[in-house]
């Protein structure tokens, strides 16, 4: 063991959490004025059931409840205390696609989940109680560990004072897991820096290393209350860890709750700004073309590529993600006086839209593996079944394995489903995307699934549904397939993007995200040309140079989902503490431009609000909602076919109509009657000086113009695009057939 001195060295980290994916870095104060990219480090991630192995590379999201065990009942003392309950990464998906499925069981146990960024709007109790994954899943295994389960309350919040009560069982809302991934992370994060590895690379090896910064990215324009739950999600992990006598009395999170939550009318007073995405991408492509490819001389970039105003240089960025993708065009301008250039940039416009990567792998998954049309290489399962059975018993077949929820798929149906999704139809469509520009090519089974096979009991319980094995097909990755699906997915987005790039004049157009590693989608933006050819950066294929921390030995980036990353650590040395040598960022703009895109209210379908119901300056505003429930959204322009977003959802509230009238019936009477009372009128209010996003419903009435008691009505932020669940999760299609 290391001699332990009260020295402490301040260990730096940010962290991009994705839907699908999550990069975090970590760089010790050196104390110099120039950073050293070199040591910059990736979060190394420990594997604690397989101890002998870590990772070190960006990780998935997803996350799986699982006990610790190498010191399950050995010892008494806290020396090898590992205070977090779920498992990511690579991990993760090994415990989920090696774990046994217990058709016999009499419940249907909860015990992992897609990335629950996506979630952190819901604070609902889970239905029922999250379980640790196990190998004997017949017998519960409730999620309980002492030194985190016992300061939490029963929807996964922190107890924080003597009014709050622990929970007497582990039904953590949704919005709670993200807690338990920052906890996962920082313990990693803990682990890693105060390693002999570390420690002998950075040197005063006696030192122990703490967390001082924490930036925490976010999408380009995400909904204020979830900016807010994130953040908060990781102070709640900083607390769990710090009541298990970990050192972050010096840790500072970016942005600041506080910061946040400052209202519009004192959005001038803000001290920091969000670290989002897509401008995090552009900081990245600055830095390393002032910086290192023109020698800290912005000049020559701005001559280079600033047509219209060479002082000026107007850069637009799109980054597609799992789940958002985001633009920004921002105007960029300079000074450089006594060798230091101060870069300025200034929003002009920015956005985040609902459609990503995920879409994409659902589109891929259903055309290619499930149903498609008559071509070679797609809709395989679908088109083996057409050479077995008639047109009316494949279509029952391919609904009662994939399709939506119905007297045809039982609980067991349900869990096979959901199964063949993490165990198959991921792995499948990973080799698909990672050959998707390549020639085409056959694989088999074998080719396919050579580590992590799926378990014999999906594949029996395929076989039994279906009638073949699973194992006899045959999988022809077609790149024009993939080419045309993604094609089809994108093409109106990146019309509608492009379309808003052109109008502010772009100079230079940054593409970042690995969905853009296809080529179709690059190919789309030079349909539409919203900047010429060759001012378009896909940072998957561009020469960004080897001061890069992550660059292959070419000079190539190794991995997308560091871009943003590396973005966010430019800013924060930069802007903060002027560890960037002469190259300085001024976020002034940055903290007090960006605000909410919420300026149009209305009744929203299928991402499309088609009449306003609240305009960009009005309080009040009346809805007539015609079923339940009912989606609210919003959008950052009046245009009838802009992308919109969810923002609320109005709903029976069945509990406390059951608190109030105490019988089922009268509940189900009294819920029959409000819909033979429709439509009804609904009145809701929003407080402009404040957050342009949070909504207050103030009346219901029916048609007849009576006022209902609202207290019978939810009315709940809620930022899902489909109100039943995300696919990921729940693993249905809604097919052709």
């Amino acid at each position: 063991l290391l001699p332990q001195k009260n020295n402490s060295v301040s260990v730096d980290m940010v962290i991009d959490v994705g839907n699908s994916t999550t990069c975090a870095l970590l760089f010790e104060d050196s104390g110099e004025n120039i950073f050293n990219f070199n040591k910059v480090k990736k979060l190394e991630i420990q594997d604690l059931t397989e101890p002998h192995l870590s990772y070190n590379e960006s990780f998935s999201s997803n996350l799986v409840f699982s006990k610790v065990k190498f010191n399950d009942g050995i010892s008494t003392n806290n020396k090898f205390k590992w205070p977090s309950i779920i498992r990511f990464g690579e991990e993760a998906k090994r415990l989920i696609n090696s774990s046994n499925i217990e058709l016999s069981l009499d419940r249907d146990p909860v015990s992992y989940s897609s990335s629950p960024k996506r979630y952190l709007w819901d604070h609902a109790l889970s239905e029922k109680n999250w379980e640790f994954l196990s190998e004997d899943m017949k017998i519960p295994q409730p999620v309980y560990l002492d030194g985190v389960t016992n300061f939490l309350q029963l929807d996964g919040s922190i107890v924080k004072d003597k009014d709050d009560v622990m929970g007497s069982s582990p039904r953590y809302s949704r919005k709670s897991l993200m807690t338990f991934l920052f906890l996962e992370i920082y313990i990693n994060a803990f682990k890693q820096i105060n390693s002999i590895k570390f420690r002998t690379e950075h040197g005063k090896v006696e030192d122990s290393r703490v967390l001082r910064n924490i930036v925490i990215t976010c999408p380009t324009s995400m909904v204020m209350q979830e900016q807010v739950n994130l953040r908060q999600a990781s102070e709640d992990a900083l607390e769990i860890l710090n009541r298990n006598d970990y050192n972050i009395s010096s840790t500072n999170i970016f942005p600041s709750i506080k910061e946040l939550k400052r209202s519009l009318a004192d959005v001038e007073e803000r001290k920091d700004w969000i670290y989002d995405e897509a401008t995090c991408a552009q900081l990245t492509y600055i830095y390393g073309m002032i910086s290192k490819k023109y020698s800290n001389n912005p000049a020559q970039l701005f001559n280079a590529f600033g047509e219209n105003n060479k002082k000026e240089l107007v850069i637009a960025s799109v980054d597609i993600g799992g789940g958002t993708t985001d633009l920004m065009i921002a105007s960029y301008n300079y000074t450089n006086k006594d060798a230091v250039v101060d870069i300025t940039p200034i929003p002009l416009f920015w956005e985040t839209f609902d459609l990503a990567g995920d879409d994409l792998l659902k589109e891929l998954i259903q055309q290619i593996i499930i149903e498609g049309s008559n071509q070679k290489g797609s809709g395989i399962i679908e088109s083996h079944l057409k050479d077995q059975l008639n047109d009316e018993r494949y279509r029952g077949k391919l609904n009662s394995f994939f399709g939506e929820d119905s007297n045809n798929i039982g609980y067991k149906g349900k869990v096979m489903r959901k199964n063949f999704l993490n165990q198959i139809s991921i792995p499948i469509m990973s080799i698909y995307l990672k050959n998707a520009n390549k020639e085409n090519q056959t694989l088999t089974y074998s080719d396919i699934f050579t580590d992590n096979e799926p378990c014999k009991d999906l594949l029996d319980y395929f076989e039994n549904h279906f009638g073949f094995n699973f194992k006899d097909l045959v999988w022809d990755i077609k790149s024009e397939i993939i080419y045309n699906i993604s094609i089809s997915v994108f093409d109106k987005l990146i019309n509608q993007m492009s379309k808003v790039i052109k109008s502010y004049n772009a100079d230079v157009l940054v593409l970042s995200g690995r969905t853009f590693q296809l080529n179709s989608l690059q190919t789309l933006f030079e349909t539409y040309q919203p900047v010429l050819p060759n001012r378009m950066i896909n940072m998957n294929n561009y020469w960004i140079g080897k001061w890069f921390p992550f660059s292959d030995d070419k000079g190539f980036v190794k991995d997308q989902k560091s871009v943003l990353s590396v973005g966010s650590l430019i800013a924060l040395l930069s802007a903060k503490y002027n560890k960037m040598g002469n190259f300085r960022i001024n976020t002034e703009h940055l903290k007090k431009d960006l605000i909410s895109n919420a300026n149009y209210v209305g009744k929203i379908e299928h991402n499309i609000i088609e009449n306003t119901s609240l305009s960009e300056k009005d309080e009040d505003f009346m809805m007539v909602v015609t079923e339940l429930p009912f989606r609210v959204g919003f959008k950052k322009l009046l245009s009838k076919n802009y992308p919109a977003r969810n923002l609320y959802t109005l709903d029976f509230n069945k509990d406390a109509m059951f608190d109030k009238l105490g019988e089922q019936k009268k509940v189900d009477d009294l819920i029959f009657k409000i819909r033979e009372s429709m439509p009804l009128k609904i009145e809701i209010n929003r407080d402009l000086e404040n957050c342009k996003e949070k909504l207050t419903l103030v009346e219901v009435t029916d048609n007849e113009e009576n006022s209902l008691n609202k207290n019978y009505f939810k009315f709940q932020f809620n930022t899902l695009k489909d109100i039943k669940g995300y696919w990921l999760d729940e693993g249905e299609f809604i097919l052709k057939v």
